[in-house]
């Protein structure tokens, strides 16, 4: 007599996940990203106007929180350094750390955070590309702002020129 599965258990081994389908769509999405930014490329006159624009709304609206950071950040080095790190590696360690610890250990949740991050990237990388915005970090000395990348960069990886 032959064996039947319970509909649950069939559906359970349908919706199961594989590391090997998960993998390719992930990279699809940072291929992607990445490939979206490269073609939003060049066009830093628009990049700097627009963060401008986002400094004055700012300004207006007394929530310009850049200023006083970038000058807590540049004068006490003990926290413009791990923070420089967090920056700079945050995207590559602890976005894929959290992913491979819900994928093995709470699937449903790996599925709802895994679309929201690449429903988020996606919305990202359409801000980015039709609104491109220059960080208040790369504008000019003359706008009060230090980049803190370029001035820790013997302490970090990414070194000078990566700002």
């Amino acid at each position: 007599m032959p064996q039947t599965e319970t509909p649950g258990i069939e559906a359970d081994r349908r919706s199961r996940l594989r590391w090997w389908t998960e993998l390719p769509l992930i990279l699809l999405v940072y291929a992607s990203y990445s490939a979206g930014r490269l073609l939003a490329r060049g066009d830093t006159a628009s990049a700097v106007d627009h963060g401008l624009a986002i400094l004055r709304i700012e300004k207006v609206l007394h929530i310009n929180a850049e200023h006083p950071l970038n000058r807590l950040f540049t004068r006490e080095a003990w926290l413009g350094i791990p923070a420089d790190f967090w920056y700079a590696s945050l995207h590559y360690l602890i976005t894929p750390a959290i992913l491979i610890w819900l994928f093995r250990s709470r699937a449903q949740v790996y599925r709802a955070a895994r679309t929201w991050l690449m429903t988020s990237t996606f919305i990202g990388l359409i801000g980015f590309t039709l609104l491109p915005t220059c960080p208040p970090r790369l504008l000019s000395p003359g706008y009060g702002f230090v980049d803190t990348m370029a001035q820790y960069s013997s302490y970090g990886w990414w070194g000078g020129d990566a700002s």
